[in-house]
C-alpha cells in the first residue's frame, strides 16, 4: 500500500521524513469552487536538438514572461489535458499568461537551486508541469544542472497556502525514480517510489 504524508496547511513550517511514514490531517477545501473551475494540466518541453547533440531545455524569462530555449534550433511545446479531453498543443504564449498570473514560485525555485548546489551551478529546464484543480494549483520544476545532475522540486499553492515539497534519494526498484506527486482531493504529497533512501522534505513558504 502507497504510503503518503497529508500536508497540514495550519501550523506546519518544517517537515522532513521518509516515504515510509506517514500523517493523516483533515484539509477541508471547497468543494464547489473545484468543480466551477474544472481542472487542466499543462506540460512544457523543448522539442528539438540542439547543434551540439544535447537534448533541448529551456529557461523561463521573467523580463520577457515567457520561456527561452537553449539553442535556435529548439522549440516550446506545450501540451493540454483537461476534464474528459484528450492531449491538446496550445500556443505558448497562451500558458505562460496563465503562468505570470499567478504565483509561479520561480524565485523560491531559484533559491532552491542556489542552496542545494551552490553559486558556481546554473541549470536549465527540461519539463514543467503545471496542474489546475479549481483555485488550487502545484508546479513541479524537473532540471538538469550545468554539471549534469537530473532533479525535481514541486512548489504547491492550495487553501491559500504556498508549499515546497522536496523528494530525494534512491528508490530500490530499478526504473522508478524519486520524485514528488500531488493529489488534490484529499490534499496530499507523497514520493513515487516506497523506499526508506526516498525521502520527502516538505516547507511552507
Amino acid at each position: 500500500m502507497k504510503n503518503q504524508l497529508l500536508l497540514i496547511v495550519t501550523g506546519l513550517i518544517f517537515l522532513a521524513c521518509s516515504c515510509s511514514k506517514s500523517v493523516e490531517p483533515t484539509i477541508n477545501t471547497p468543494k464547489s469552487k473545484l468543480k466551477e473551475a474544472g481542472s487542466a494540466t499543462y506540460t512544457v518541453t523543448g522539442s528539438g536538438k540542439c547543434p551540439s547533440g544535447n537534448k533541448c531545455s529551456f529557461r523561463v524569462d521573467p523580463t520577457i514572461q515567457y520561456g527561452e530555449c537553449d539553442c535556435t534550433t529548439c522549440s516550446l511545446i506545450v501540451e493540454t489535458n483537461g476534464q474528459n479531453q484528450g492531449s491538446t498543443q496550445i500556443d505558448p504564449q497562451t500558458f505562460f499568461e496563465l503562468y505570470y498570473r499567478n504565483e509561479n514560485f520561480l524565485s523560491y525555485f531559484e533559491r532552491y537551486i542556489l542552496s542545494k548546489y551552490g553559486s558556481e551551478v546554473t541549470y536549465s529546464l527540461n519539463n514543467i508541469e503545471y496542474r489546475q484543480e479549481g483555485e488550487d494549483y502545484y508546479i513541479l520544476y524537473e532540471y538538469t544542472t550545468s554539471d549534469g545532475q537530473i532533479g525535481t522540486v514541486m512548489y504547491v499553492y492550495a487553501a491559500g497556502v504556498k508549499t515546497q515539497i522536496d523528494c530525494d534519494g534512491s528508490c530500490d526498484t530499478a526504473g522508478e525514480t524519486c520524485r514528488e506527486r500531488y493529489n488534490f482531493n484529499p490534499p496530499s504529497a507523497e514520493c513515487t517510489c516506497q523506499s526508506k533512501n526516498c525521502k520527502m522534505t516538505v516547507t511552507q513558504l
